[in-house]
């Protein structure tokens, strides 16, 4: 007989610790991901200088730390995007998550998204 693994919850989830690495959830499972590699790092950094050198950084947010940004609470969907655009004055912010939806998300993909692969 088939079992159903239980599903991560948002009170769960904030009760974890820090995870080492990339960590997402998806549909309340955690997602584990390799660190990325420093092609994929400098695409992100001159896309975003890119991006904050082209928008009033007074009203606009150009994010591309590693953050967390919660998409769904039910079930749990937690997505750590490599680039997100937000207005400063819509931004919600909850257990030091953002919970809005970001004006523009970026996500760069390698060729091979493996981590063995160049």
């Amino acid at each position: 007989m088939a079992t159903t693994p239980k599903l991560l919850t948002y009170e769960e989830w904030l009760k974890l610790p820090e995870a080492e690495g990339i960590e997402e959830v998806v549909n309340g499972e955690i997602r584990k991901m390799p660190p990325n590699k420093i092609l994929h790092v400098d695409t992100v950094e001159n896309l975003a200088d890119l991006l904050k050198a082209s928008v009033d950084r007074n009203k606009i947010q150009v994010r591309v730390s590693t953050f967390g940004l919660v998409t769904g609470r039910d079930p749990l969907t937690t997505r750590v995007p490599d680039v997100a655009v937000f207005v400063r004055s819509q931004v919600v912010e909850q257990d030091a998550y953002i919970h809005s939806a970001p004006e523009l998300i970026v996500e760069v993909l390698s060729p091979a998204n493996a981590r063995g692969a160049n």
